[in-house]
């Protein structure tokens, strides 16, 4: 949330949705080699997760309700009034 990057996540999942299973199969052929640079655990979560087709909208949601949350929760700091204000 903090570098802005929400709407380019949402675009490629809803790019790939059509394909999650096809990118699960290509996540199995090339676990071996990913998992040298990343979590086992993780990368095994993931590629389970992108078996299920309906997986990806639970996956949108999700990014966009933490969207949400991050702005409002940004937005209501900058909203309070400064100590300049009460000054005339």
């Amino acid at each position: 949330m903090r570098r802005r990057l929400t709407m380019p996540a949402l675009m490629t999942l809803e790019s790939v949705t059509p394909l999650n299973f096809i990118g699960n199969q290509l996540m199995v052929f090339m676990s071996p080699f990913v998992t040298a640079f990343m979590k086992p655990d993780d990368y095994k979560e993931f590629q389970n997760l992108l078996e299920h087709r309906e997986s990806i909208p639970v996956i949108i949601k999700a990014i966009d309700a933490a969207e949400e949350a991050w702005v409002n929760r940004h937005t209501s700091h900058s909203a309070e009034p400064s100590s300049s204000d009460d000054k005339e």
